[in-house]
């Protein structure tokens, strides 16, 4: 989980990943996400010293998929639809990327690896009904589950639903920890009517401080927070998505020990997206 300067206690947790960055949730376990801390840029690269992310024994994502679904009216505006192409340009550039292709060390149990080559995107929606300005984390889960049992979007075991709220709205964790406030996003998973369901948060890339890609613009300021925390979330969610997978010792999972961010080409269009930890060179790479 990414923290925000004001909490300074937890810099060094910012700075390499250790089980507080773990938070409880109604699946039992803890919901990963982004930590950042006063010093945002490259803290990660720069306090860790190799090594590598443990495997747990659980399930990796073989032929991941991203749905992205937009909650509120925001997104059907003018400022709203430009957002969404450029975060649905992102979802679809991933497929068959450098980047994406890091993921396919961390393989399974029986030794299969995650699928990079094929088609990530699996479509979005808006959904124009406004979220309260406090929203939950099973609010997040029972918004995922209407769209899910209404039809509105397909249930995939191995699709991660992100949900994308507009500007005002902050999301809270059980514990009480907030968007912005301290977190920028994080990925987790519940026990739905269709089956285990992988969601994520994207909450509105206009935090203060903390959140985008230090020394970086390749969009906008809030558009590249949202690029690399998405970015961040989606491949701890491929290599880690039930929490017993890839995660733990010093590091975290893939995408904990790095914050630097790059401007990846995909497609027509470019986007800031996160790099993350490679297994094989105990380093944090883009590609």
């Amino acid at each position: 989980m990414r923290l925000l300067s004001a909490f300074v206690v937890v810099v060094a947790v910012a700075c390499g990943p250790v089980a507080s960055s773990d938070f409880s949730s109604s699946s039992g376990s803890g919901p990963r996400a982004r930590v950042a801390g006063v010093s945002y840029l490259h803290h990660g690269e720069a306090l860790t010293q190799g090594g590598t992310i443990p495997y747990n024994g659980g399930a990796v994502l073989l032929h991941p998929s991203a749905v992205n679904l937009y909650w509120g009216t925001y997104w059907q505006t003018a400022a709203g639809q430009a957002e969404q192409a450029v975060l649905d340009g992102l979802a679809q550039g991933m497929a068959g990327t450098p980047w994406l292709g890091i993921l396919s060390q961390y393989g399974d149990a029986n030794g299969n690896a995650p699928d990079v080559i094929d088609g990530v995107f699996g479509g979005s929606q808006i959904l124009a009904t406004d979220p309260p300005s406090l929203v939950q984390d099973g609010d997040i889960q029972a918004f995922v589950e209407q769209q899910l049992q209404t039809g509105v979007v397909p249930y995939g075991a191995e699709t991660v639903y992100f949900v994308y709220t507009g500007p005002g709205v902050t999301v809270q964790m059980s514990d009480g920890s907030q968007s912005c406030n301290q977190w920028c996003g994080y990925h987790n998973h519940y026990s739905g009517n269709s089956g285990d369901t992988k969601y994520s948060p994207i909450p509105h890339g206009d935090c203060p401080q903390g959140c985008g890609a230090p020394g970086l613009t390749v969009n906008s300021a809030g558009l590249d927070q949202s690029t690399t925390t998405m970015s961040h979330e989606f491949a701890e969610a491929v290599t880690d998505p039930d929490l017993s997978a890839y995660t733990g010792g010093n590091l975290g999972e893939v995408g904990d020990p790095c914050t630097a961010a790059f401007s990846a080409s995909w497609g027509n269009a470019s986007y800031a997206v996160q790099t993350v930890w490679s297994n094989a060179t105990q380093s944090c790479v883009q590609q």
